[in-house]
């Protein structure tokens, strides 16, 4: 692989695709090989959640709720190894900018009183809809969510009353196969009262 050229290929790639804040590849031992925005120096990503997860399962990972240490903005970072042989040769990475993610959530057809929650799997706050109650980057671990949400890894529903007083219905479900990030959705009356 040339460096430069995938550099320059994964630049064009930020302006087909601007839901990505980076898109770049990491070398076996850790270090950024390649990347869509400029290295200016030598980049150990080896420490990072998603390049762990990817490289142990030998498939695509998802990382967690963290800043960049490439353009100092708050991201998750999907990942994929490709292999020469039975070896690990590249880790190609794709950074998506949580704001654009919430800019997504708000063109979904959601039913008045309604909300979603991406998080991962710390329960930190990727993104949320409306987005008046949480902000990126937001621990959910001390909420009325989450005695729900860690009894039970898989998928699940169950009611509560949100900060506001309103009863409301909650589904949350893991994203991937790999149980890094869930969705909690949750909807209730625009009244206090029953669901």
């Amino acid at each position: 692989m040339d460096q430069e050229k995938s550099s320059a290929f994964f630049a064009e790639l930020l302006v087909e695709f601007p839901q990505y804040q980076n898109i770049g590849a990491i070398t076996p031992d850790g270090y950024a090989f390649a990347s869509g925005i400029p290295l200016k120096d030598k980049l150990y990503l080896g420490d990072r959640t998603y390049f762990i997860n990817a490289l142990s399962s030998k498939q695509f990972a998802a990382g967690e709720y963290q800043i960049s240490r490439l353009s100092g903005v708050p991201n998750i970072v999907f990942a994929y190894p490709v292999f020469a042989v039975s070896r690990p040769k590249i880790i190609l990475t794709a950074a998506l900018n949580l704001k654009w993610l919430i800019q997504f959530m708000e063109n979904f057809n959601f039913p008045d009183c309604s909300s979603m929650t991406l998080l991962d799997k710390n329960n930190t706050v990727l993104a949320h809809y409306p987005e008046n109650q949480y902000r990126i980057g937001d621990s959910i671990s001390e909420s009325i969510y989450s005695e729900f949400i860690m009894d039970n890894g898989g998928s699940d529903f169950f009611i509560a009353t949100d900060p506001d007083g309103i009863k409301c219905f909650y589904v949350y479900t893991p994203l991937f196969h790999t149980g890094s990030s869930r969705r909690l959705s949750g909807a209730g009356k625009n009244q206090r009262g029953n669901i």
